[in-house]
């Protein structure tokens, strides 16, 4: 279950990795997730990439990814966290 393919149902596995396929394939495996809600109060110390869709995919993976941070979890029994503090 670590690593599902794209979201159109599709696994390309003959295909040179990206980085945002390895930022959600470790992201599965350390298991840190983050989304809008758990980035509230923080969204100006995140760090952006001029490349980076907010709309891709992707982009939360690469922000948990490229992010050192302080986080709790919203549910003991799930990944998603609510970020504390992000390191500068």
């Amino acid at each position: 279950g670590r690593i599902s393919g794209y979201p159109d149902g599709t696994f390309r596995p003959n295909q040179k990795i990206t980085r945002a396929e390895a930022a959600k394939i470790l992201n599965s495996v350390f298991e840190r997730a983050v989304y809008e809600a758990g980035l509230d109060g923080v969204h100006a110390d995140v760090k952006h990439f001029a490349d980076l869709d907010k709309g891709a995919w992707y982009y939360y993976d690469m922000v948990e990814a490229t992010n050192s941070h302080h986080f709790v979890r919203q549910d003991a029994q799930k990944v998603d966290e609510n970020w504390k503090r992000v390191d500068k």
